[in-house]
């Protein structure tokens, strides 16, 4: 939409230049500099887009943050590992990842929490938690294919 305003705009000056100075090349160079404007932002519509349909982590997330600052805020928490951020929408994230606890029993209230600093901390408000009592079951899984 600002493409087709910047257009007329254009069209407009580049017609009161001819019609005052006869100076026509205003009409081609007022053109190209709209163009070169629609394909600096269609360039970052198709690279925000690309990013999100490629499965790409949100840039305001850094994935290695998110294990330590759980483990240090959240009771209860011993490990977290196979963490896994990406973008579903530009405004929405989702995360998948392992937490190894320290009891059992608690694991609801564990997740709860770890989904509420998930959401405070990260403002990633869809996530996925694998709790762990005794070892990873993927780690085990990847030991025993030999990988």
């Amino acid at each position: 939409m600002l493409g087709d305003l910047l257009g007329s705009v254009a069209a407009l000056a580049a017609g009161a230049v001819i019609y005052w100075t006869g100076w026509t090349p205003i009409d081609p160079l007022l053109s190209v500099l709209v163009a070169l404007i629609i394909l600096r932002s269609g360039w970052y519509v198709v690279k925000a887009s690309s990013h999100i349909l490629l499965e790409g982590a949100p840039p305001e997330v850094d994935s290695r943050e998110i294990g330590p600052d759980l483990v240090a805020n959240v009771s209860g928490v011993e490990d977290v590992h196979h963490v896994h951020v990406w973008a579903i929408t530009q405004e929405r994230s989702m995360v998948t990842l392992h937490a190894s606890i320290e009891q059992p029993t608690a694991v609801d209230e564990v997740v709860r929490n770890i989904k509420q600093r998930l959401a405070e901390r990260f403002g990633l408000d869809h996530a996925t938690v694998e709790v762990e009592c005794e070892g990873c079951a993927d780690a085990a899984a990847e030991a025993s294919h030999g990988h």
